[in-house]
């Protein structure tokens, strides 16, 4: 009889260790709108990308620039192609060694911290073409400030992918990848191609310049468009302090503990499973 009532006890005993309190929908909304924060955040590293791209291309219609970084031909002021393709050959650069470094970098260090110094690296090419008084003087500003963008963009869906949990995984992504991929014939024959984020950072951009040259007739014409660009970045070091690391990346350099806590409070069980039943 005495077994009997033990064995009842230690079942009690682990179905109350067992027993998970079910999640409500007030706390499940509430970590829906941090982790939508989060990944609005990081959404950041995309703009800024396509902010910096354009840039260059649309500040070529800015007459101060032209007047600045250009020469006269037929009593107009124009940028040489020489000094277009190195211009160019700068953003090719920076992206290109990004694109080599971000997976070994971001392992080493990890994703926010690799975020967190490609955004001063940003900050740092932009101050630099500000300041600069010749074409080499922005080349060299726009290798420092390409590999910065380079480096967030290619981490950005990566750091998305892993930090999202899996019921708003594929909405976040939405909104970061690179191209939409269709059967569709028509879709493909036109090479119909989508990335929200960068062309809002474009966007931006445009109506950045098209202000500023209509507000300014000196040098700030050229300046406060590529001055703006610090703005994404800015902001990212603002918020990034308050991000957690990737789960990912926590369980590959051995913190299983952190990564599990990270998750279960962003992935909370369902109701049937936060009590589960004991076999007699």
């Amino acid at each position: 009889m005495a077994s009997v009532t033990e064995k009842t006890a230690s079942k009690k005993d682990l179905h109350a260790s067992q027993h998970v309190e079910a999640p409500t929908n007030v706390d499940l909304e509430s970590e829906n709108k941090k982790v939508l924060g989060w990944c609005l955040l990081i959404f950041l590293l995309p703009v800024n990308f396509g902010y910096e791209a354009s840039t260059v291309g649309n500040l070529l219609a800015v007459t101060p620039f032209l007047e600045e970084f250009g020469q006269q031909v037929n009593g107009e002021w124009v940028v040489s192609a020489r000094d277009q393709q190195i211009l160019n050959a700068a953003t090719t650069i920076g992206l290109f060694v990004s694109a080599f470094a971000t997976g070994f970098v971001s392992d080493r260090l990890g994703r926010k911290k690799t975020i967190i110094g490609a955004c001063i690296l940003c900050v740092a090419g932009v101050i630099a073409q500000y300041f600069a008084k010749s074409i080499m003087q922005i080349f060299g500003g726009k290798i420092v400030a390409s590999f910065g963008f380079g480096l967030g963009h290619s981490l950005g869906p990566v750091f998305v992918a892993e930090l999202a949990p899996v019921r708003m995984r594929g909405t976040c992504l939405a909104l970061v990848v690179r191209e939409s991929l269709t059967r569709n014939p028509f879709w493909n024959m036109t090479k119909f191609r989508k990335n929200t984020m960068i062309v809002i950072g474009q966007w931006l951009n445009s109506l950045a310049v098209f202000a500023s040259d209509k507000t300014h007739t000196d040098q700030l014409a050229w300046r406060i468009p590529i001055i703006t660009q610090i703005i994404p970045p800015g902001l990212l070091l603002l918020g990034l302090p308050f991000l957690p690391e990737s789960p990912s990346w926590l369980i590959m350099h051995g913190r299983p503990d952190e990564a599990r806590r990270l998750v279960l409070r962003q992935n909370p069980p369902p109701p049937e499973a936060a009590t589960p039943s004991v076999p007699t």
